[in-house]
């Protein structure tokens, strides 16, 4: 969980010859799950239509037509979307965009981002003020509020309007990947020599002889969508992602 990105460590953790090492992470997950409980028509039609939906945003907030919109372009709405999805406030958002993006931004940026997001986004925008009411009132009465992910799985007490909004996502997200474990496991017969050795965020890493890597490739790819369809249905397309190679780096 808490081994790093960079190649020079995860290159460390290869095969045993004769085997690969598949790859598999779910395509931003946490934004089609929230499109789906947001009921956000854009953003589900974007995802609808297999558009790039950190290249659409880029051309809403930054007023460019989307042929114009370029990698730093995309890195900028990366932030935003990913920033203000969990309720981050304008001075939250300038910050994280620094730090976790690279990506500077003005105080008057931020907030003209902030506005032109919301104002593309009309689903999210009522979802964090419904949340936002709620948070509100609980504050108000002194107690905590009940969440769910969308599989029914309850969390208690909660009082912070960005946890509203964190849990269901997230928990969905991790409900979905924790059923295609099941999955895989109950159809493990399917290919015998592929064993799943490691599960981190929303990415599962299996490995498999180097003969049935493409067929434990699709096996996977499979399993994963089919599991987080039964739980977000067909509103919006789940994607995978899967990288084939003799270690983590995909080397």
């Amino acid at each position: 969980q808490q081994i790093p990105k960079a190649r020079a460590f995860r290159s460390c953790f290869r095969t045993a010859p004769g085997m690969a090492l598949i790859k598999a992470d779910y395509s931003q997950i946490e934004l089609r799950i929230a499109a789906v409980l947001a009921n956000d028509e854009t953003m589900l039609q974007a995802f609808r239509d297999k558009s790039d939906l950190h290249a659409l945003t880029a051309s809403r907030i930054l007023q460019i037509p989307l042929g114009q919109v370029e990698q730093p372009h995309r890195q900028l709405a990366k932030s935003v979307n990913f920033g203000l999805l969990y309720g981050m406030g304008i001075n939250g958002l300038k910050h994280d965009a620094q730090g976790k993006y690279g990506v500077p931004m003005t105080n008057q940026e931020a907030a003209q981002y902030h506005r032109a997001f919301f104002q593309t986004y009309g689903g999210i925008a009522q979802w964090h003020q419904q949340a936002k009411r709620q948070a509100e009132q609980a504050k108000l009465q002194d107690q905590g509020l009940e969440t769910r992910t969308l599989t029914g799985r309850r969390f208690l007490g909660v009082r912070h309007f960005n946890v509203l909004l964190n849990i269901p996502v997230q928990g969905t997200g991790g409900d979905g990947l924790k059923l295609a474990l099941a999955r895989l496991f109950e159809q493990r017969n399917r290919l015998p020599s592929a064993t799943p050795v490691a599960c981190v965020h929303d990415e599962i890493l299996v490995e498999v002889q180097l003969a049935e890597a493409e067929q434990a490739r699709a096996w996977l790819t499979e399993q994963m969508i089919e599991a987080m369809r039964d739980i977000v249905g067909d509103k919006v397309p789940i994607d995978v992602e899967t990288m084939l190679g003799k270690n983590w780096a995909g080397t």
